[in-house]
């Protein structure tokens, strides 16, 4: 291998690590592109009716969305934040519930010990942070010291004991707590800087999608400089495919979000469980994950439910079901006419891979990013290297 082949396989790796070392800064870039992405299906619509500038088009289609979600606040907002007061209020209460149910059982022992040794914290620590009760000194009994040498083990027990005892009458009242308020800052301080960077990561979100929705011909041609000139035609018919599939992708994820999200809410509602429209809205908004977000959007549910007694377990069990049977067999058919379909293998192997190397904002993208490697394989290497005709995902 020549020393420039080798020069070029080093500055490949070290940016793979950069990008790794990095991932959320991407990932929360990435979703800026989805969602400019599918601002632009819109504003191409408008601007071939109206005749107007793309960033002019783009604009109008933002201005109609912010439109569309503030009259949805006007209608539901009020509603929506008492219930999700509500619901912030009655989980920590519920989880509890369960702990406790857990913690009767044997099985269910073994379970919150792994939870703990997994996560390197008890769910009762903080509770139990203040009740230490005083236990007997083992030394103070049955000592196997010979006879001669008793008594003075004996003294030296009593001194100790009563040492003990008057830096405990001279330790302030609240001195036991101080343990207890170093943790709630320590916690604060954590939920802090988890709060400061998710919001430095939403904040990229959105500045890559209002800079690549007002403009995205720049990004485009920033491609096409780096592509040989021989091959300038088929890297934009590849980036055009790239948009199309993905624009189609996320139409199809916000159809199927809002499905579920609407059935999910009349279903609660109807079975009388508290706060239906938070649990729907969340429901929805967590099925933008396929496979791994329906599930973590009924937890939060059933975990309510169980504070209602097991009827009320067992209806929203079936509310969760049936809403995600409707959504799959009425509403995804019709939307994967011309919305993109994934072999639920490979997608359900690529999350969990995800999930595992990148965590939360990584698992967000694993299905766009999964979408786009099919089709840079289908339409680099099947269409054009092996000569093989082949009908790209996503297309109509």
């Amino acid at each position: 291998m020549s020393w420039s082949k080798l020069a070029v396989t080093g500055l490949v790796i070290v940016g793979l690590l950069i990008i790794y070392m990095t991932y959320q800064i991407w990932a929360a870039a990435f979703l800026g592109v989805l969602f400019a992405m599918s601002l632009n299906g819109p504003a191409e619509w408008v601007r071939q009716y109206v005749r107007r500038p793309a960033w002019l088009a783009t604009a109008l289609v933002m201005l109609v969305v912010l439109a569309i979600l503030a009259g949805l606040g006007w209608i539901i907002g009020s509603p929506l934040a008492s219930q999700i007061d509500d619901l912030s209020k009655k989980l920590p209460a519920a989880t509890q519930n369960v702990i406790t149910w857990l913690e009767k059982r044997p099985w269910g022992q073994h379970l919150l010990q792994r939870a703990e040794n997994a996560s390197g914290m008890s769910p009762q620590e903080m509770l139990q942070e203040n009740e230490a009760p005083s236990r007997p000194r083992p030394a103070a009994q049955g000592s196997s010291a010979p006879p001669d040498e008793q008594p003075q083990a004996d003294g030296e027990t009593q001194r100790q004991s009563g040492q003990q005892d008057g830096q405990q009458d001279k330790a302030p009242a609240g001195g036991s707590q101080f343990p207890s308020v170093g943790r709630i800052l320590q916690s604060v301080g954590g939920a802090l800087a988890l709060a400061t960077k998710n919001g430095a990561l939403l904040a990229v979100t959105l500045m890559v999608m209002l800079f690549v929705a007002l403009d995205p011909g720049v990004y485009q041609r920033g491609v096409l400089w780096l592509v040989p000139r021989q091959h300038e035609a088929m890297a934009r018919e590849t980036m055009d495919r790239l948009c199309a599939t993905l624009r189609w992708w996320m139409i199809g994820r916000l159809v199927s979000m809002t499905a579920i999200g609407v059935f999910t809410s009349l279903g609660l509602w109807m079975i009388g469980m508290p706060a239906p429209i938070a649990l729907g809205a969340l429901s929805g908004l967590l099925s933008f994950v396929p496979n791994i977000g329906p599930i973590l959007g009924a937890s939060p549910g059933l975990l309510l439910a169980l504070t209602q007694g097991p009827w009320m377990v067992l209806a929203a069990v079936c509310v969760y079901i049936v809403a995600e049977l409707v959504e799959s067999n009425a509403v995804t058919p019709l939307v994967d006419q011309y919305a993109v379909s994934i072999p639920p293998g490979m997608l359900i192997v690529t999350q969990f891979i995800f999930a595992m190397l990148t965590g939360v904002w990584g698992t967000l993208v694993a299905t766009p990013l999964l979408v786009v490697a099919i089709v840079l394989v289908q339409q680099l290497y099947v269409r054009e290297r092996l000569k093989k005709p082949i009908e790209i995902i996503g297309s109509t």
